[in-house]
């Protein structure tokens, strides 16, 4: 069986990926990294998790029990949970778990070689406390004293006005500092869409009950969700997780509650004088958004000005006020969120100019979260801006539409550079630190451009003629070409104890938590460009096909059968059974022949810059 798949891209990304995974297990042996899951695992229903007692530590290195004003005579001190003889062990192994703020000097911090590695890990790691019910924390969150919040909040401050003090991170890792923003406690709560999300994820890993209602939750959001929640909740009636569907529903209510970003904005404009850009910004910002009370005018308004914030920050000398631009942005990504989730209800009558200025809007608020660069932001907009022609030729908008969805592959591979190797780490001991990416993405403004794109690619391809066939029956758009490549390989669906082969075509749904290199993938659904198994697909060069729900019932006779699936770079899809013609195909010496040609355009490409 072989599988032939196309884009250097991918190519990249998976040496990345394996390089990442091997310094990650160079670490440790296959036994010693077991041995760390099984503690772990142990970590999360003990009542100590990663903890072994409490001690104050203070400034002079001295470590004490626990009494009143126990540093007092030592220069000052903190206390905490004292990490246990296993915590140590997997820290010393590479493995940073358990990270305690206020045990982090700032200076010291930013002063090590490898601190943007170790801040990744320990965001990663907070977002596995978030998905995974406390992970490691599980039932340590009740043991008293093992954090103290003031002491996190003041740590958690001081460390994030030591990043954004540096001109050089915010112009490297604007998307890295953001998400640290977003998640370490400094004395501001962020409303967060991914918030929403991870507690939805959480919930449905306990209860596959949930999974259709966390399904709707992620694909089609609104702020009725959070009585469904609460209906959900009661009718199942079970007293020890009525409180985490409780949490998530006090989510939705308050991702939907009126405008997150107002108050910042009136603080940023309290906090600098009027003679500053900055000041000027806020305060215009607060009156144009006062009047945009339609969504689209919303839209258009918090995604302009998510990208003027970005471009402001290098002006601005204070890192308190860096600081407060951060956390309008996040506030500003969430009442977008909003904005958009009403915007989707009406992708189906909009027209096609409509369609491609919310696609022009996205791509400025995709780069004022930083998922692109200001070149990649430039050139998309020229992208966008020539879909809104009075008219245009066919073939100059399927490019212009093909260019436009390079975007959700850019904002992954930018996610994976700064996330990568946590995340390959991390997994070694938490496999739901692969979702990390997909969570990131969904939750930001990608998903409301995916969602528009998907719908003008189709269009597209309807116009142009595409084709798509399914044993030998034209399917229209009942297929949907999600990543190209082909393959041939044994149609089955998904395993129930998750064994794949490596020469398997499964049909899966988009919620599949994690995949092995397989041969091929139909996705039952819709689709989406953003969907974990389609991030995966592309990572790993596999080609991948949406399949529409009513057509899984003409797949079932041909289980077990090999067949070959074909996907186009232009959209096409064909799904055949394998009558011998693979011999030939997919031969030795057919491989041997195969050529990758990268032609870059030469206009866009640019050396100048490292």
């Amino acid at each position: 069986m072989s599988t032939t798949a196309v884009g250097p891209v991918f190519v990249l990304f998976l040496i990345m990926s394996l390089s990442a995974a091997h310094g990650a297990e160079s670490s440790a042996s296959n036994r010693e990294v077991a041995r760390y899951r099984q503690w772990v695992m142990q970590m999360k229903d003990a009542d100590r998790g990663p903890f072994a007692r409490i001690r104050w530590f203070c400034a002079d290195g001295a470590v004490l029990a626990p009494a009143s004003f126990a540093c007092k005579n030592h220069g000052g001190g903190v206390q905490h949970g004292e990490h246990s003889a296993r915590t140590r062990e997997i820290r010393a192994a590479g493995y940073p778990i358990a990270n305690v703020l206020a045990n982090i000097d700032s200076k010291a911090f930013l002063a090590a070689n490898e601190h943007r590695e170790t801040l990744a890990q320990m965001l990663i790691e907070q977002f596995l406390f978030q998905i995974d019910d406390g992970w490691i924390l599980r039932r340590a969150r009740y043991y008293r004293g093992a954090f103290q919040e003031e002491d996190e909040r003041r740590a958690g401050r001081e460390l994030l006005l030591a990043l954004v003090a540096s001109n050089h991170h915010l112009q490297r890792d604007y998307v890295l500092l953001r998400s640290a923003v977003r998640v370490l406690p400094h004395g501001v709560r962020n409303r967060s869409a991914s918030i929403v999300r991870q507690l939805s994820a959480d919930l449905s890993d306990r209860d596959k009950s949930f999974l259709a209602l966390r399904n709707k939750i992620h694909g089609s959001p609104e702020a009725s969700d959070a009585q469904r929640v609460r209906d959900f909740a009661t009718a199942r009636n079970n007293a020890d997780s009525m409180m985490a569907y409780e949490n998530l529903a006090r989510a939705i209510d308050e991702l939907y509650s009126g405008s997150a970003s107002d108050d910042r904005l009136r603080e940023l404009e309290k906090r600098t004088t009027k003679s500053t850009a900055i000041h000027s910004l806020a305060s215009a910002a607060r009156a144009r958004l006062r009047n945009a009370n339609k969504p689209v005018a919303r839209m258009t308004e918090l995604s302009n000005l998510l990208a003027a914030l970005r471009d402001s920050l290098l002006n601005i000398d204070n890192a308190t006020i860096r600081l407060l631009v951060f956390d309008v942005s996040l506030a500003l990504e969430s009442d977008l969120y909003v904005a958009t989730s009403t915007l989707i209800q009406d992708l189906a009558t909009a027209d096609r100019r409509t369609r491609s200025q919310w696609l022009e809007a996205a791509v400025q608020a995709t780069y004022g979260a930083g998922l692109v660069s200001q070149r990649q932001r430039a050139a998309l907009l020229d992208s966008a801006a020539g879909l809104q022609a009075s008219t245009i030729a066919l073939a100059s908008y399927k490019r212009e539409l093909d260019y436009l969805a390079l975007l959700p592959g850019w904002s992954a591979q930018r996610l994976h550079f700064h996330f990568g190797s946590a995340i390959a780490r991390f997994t070694q001991l938490e496999p739901k630190a692969i979702r990390f990416v997909e969570d990131k993405l969904r939750g930001s403004p990608l998903f409301f451009y995916a969602q528009v794109l998907d719908t003008v690619l189709r269009d597209a391809n309807r116009l142009a003629g595409v084709q798509n066939e399914l044993f030998a029956q034209d399917v229209g758009a009942g297929l949907r070409a999600l990543n190209p490549g082909l393959a041939r390989g044994r149609l089955s669906p998904a395993p129930s104890d998750g064994n794949f082969t490596a020469d398997g075509i499964y049909v899966l749904p988009e919620t599949t938590s994690d995949l092995p290199p397989v041969a091929g993938i139909l996705t039952a659904g819709a689709g989406n460009p953003l969907s974990h198994v389609q991030l995966l697909a592309r990572n790993l060069g596999i080609p991948n096909v949406g399949i529409d729900q009513n057509l899984l019932p003409s797949l079932e006779p041909l289980y077990g059968k090999t067949v070959i699936l074909a996907v186009s770079a232009a959209g096409s899809v064909r799904l055949t059974e394998d009558k011998g013609e693979g011999e030939q195909l997919f031969s030795k010496k057919a491989r041997a022949e195969d050529q990758v040609v990268i032609r870059p355009n030469l206009d866009k490409l640019d050396l100048s810059e490292r």
